[in-house]
């Protein structure tokens, strides 16, 4: 498996201002990520639940600290499913986060 694929992994904490309000801050991790399909079994199974999954992101499992969004090709996706094998290897199942582009 080749980690080829530039992405980045996006958590996000919460900053209160001054007059209280939660402010979502973004903190972006650039790795290195082997791209596939979502399986066809995986995708009806979704479909159950009103999910859309769209891409599935391999990544080392070191790398993955329970991030919630991926940016990959200036568009974002939510994390809808993490799978972490015994080769090491972690899989973000992924579905696009709607009018969210970014660059």
């Amino acid at each position: 498996m080749q980690f080829i694929n530039p992405i980045y992994l996006i958590s996000i904490t919460y900053e209160v201002d001054n007059i209280g309000s939660s402010i979502p801050i973004e903190e972006k991790r650039k790795v290195f990520s082997s791209i596939s399909s979502v399986r066809q079994s995986e995708f009806y199974q979704a479909q159950i639940s009103g999910l859309k999954p769209e891409m599935v992101f391999k990544i080392r499992s070191f790398e993955y600290q329970g991030e919630v969004l991926v940016l990959y090709n200036n568009k974002k996706y939510n994390v809808i499913r993490t799978y972490s094998n015994s080769e090491g290897i972690t899989e973000l199942v992924c579905t696009e986060k709607l009018g969210e582009i970014d660059g």
